[in-house]
């Protein structure tokens, strides 16, 4: 992907940022029919049946780089952050 990774969802609501980057997932955006998960490396059975669990959806899986894995994470955190302050 040569676009930063950016998540459409509100996170810190549901996932700590420590287990994200533990899992190496992170959660993109929701459609009608799936959620979109970026995965770096061979995600857990387990992991993507919480985000199943979570989301009520299915997951669709999109391979990323872990730099820009762990990049999206700090990110969707970091906005959440600002927006509280």
């Amino acid at each position: 992907m040569c676009a930063a990774l950016s998540s459409q969802l509100s996170l810190p609501d549901s996932f700590e940022a420590c287990y994200l980057e533990y899992n190496r997932v992170l959660p993109l955006e929701t459609t009608e029919t799936h959620v979109r998960v970026a995965v770096c490396g061979e995600p857990d059975p387990d992991v993507i049946a919480d985000l199943e669990r979570e989301f009520a959806k299915p997951v669709e899986l999109v391979p990323v780089g872990e730099d820009e894995l762990a990049d999206g994470i700090r990110r969707a955190y970091a906005a959440a952050e600002s927006m509280v302050e």
